[in-house]
C-alpha cells in the first residue's frame, strides 16, 4: 500500500514517462489507470496557464512496482 492524498488503500507507484506517481484508481470499461500526482497545465478563463493535478494515463505505458 502506498500514502497518497485520497486515502486509497489499494494505490500503486508506477512509473509512466520516466517519472514515478501514485496511481489511485483504474477505469474498469478502458483500463485507463490514474495517477493523482500528474501534473497538468489548463488555461483559465483569462488565459492564464495554472497547474492543477491528477490525470487519466494509458496503461499499457504503464509500468506498475
Amino acid at each position: 500500500m502506498v500514502r497518497n492524498d485520497s486515502n486509497v488503500l489499494t494505490a500503486r507507484m508506477g512509473f509512466y514517462g520516466g517519472k514515478l506517481y501514485t496511481f489511485t484508481h483504474r477505469n474498469p470499461q478502458t483500463g485507463e489507470l490514474y495517477a493523482e500526482d500528474y501534473p497538468v497545465s489548463v488555461m483559465d478563463s483569462r488565459g492564464n496557464r495554472t497547474r492543477t493535478w491528477g490525470k487519466w494515463l494509458h496503461s499499457d505505458k504503464v509500468e506498475l512496482r
